[in-house]
């Protein structure tokens, strides 16, 4: 029909799920399963490696070798250059329409993703939306 448009097709995943870490073995196993579990599967995890030096960084390359979703990279040589850093870094290597930074020592609820993407999606002039957490 004349005048009309295909609606918008997605390429990527929606979401992007930036987590930096350095030397978080303790936690990000759990901060990497709350993001596996999403009711979402509409995602891709950047795990972005902040100069690690303990067993963080072996986890995080095994999971991206087995999970299609979860990408591994870290900064030349291995550098700890900071949050500010592997954020702008992230971002730009990001893949999903939307952007969500997650600490490795943290966790989402179970359909985080899905409720943060819905309001995006229904608010198209939101630069952002942020979430409680306790």
């Amino acid at each position: 029909m004349p005048g009309t448009q295909a609606p918008a097709v997605s390429v990527g995943p929606k979401i992007t799920v930036c987590m930096a870490f350095r030397d978080g073995d303790d936690f990000i196993r759990e901060a990497v399963d709350s993001v596996l579990a999403q009711t979402s599967a509409e995602w891709e995890l950047l795990l972005f490696d902040d100069g690690s030096s303990d067993g963080g960084t072996t986890y995080a390359q095994e999971l991206a070798a087995s999970e299609a979703r979860v990408r591994y990279t870290r900064h030349p040589g291995g550098q700890n250059r900071g949050l500010a850093a592997i954020r702008v870094a992230g971002a730009a290597q990001a893949r999903g329409e939307y952007l969500l930074f997650l600490d490795h020592d943290d966790r989402l609820w179970g359909d985080a993703l899905e409720r943060l993407a819905a309001v995006l999606d229904t608010q198209p002039a939101a630069a952002a939306v942020l979430a409680a957490a306790r």
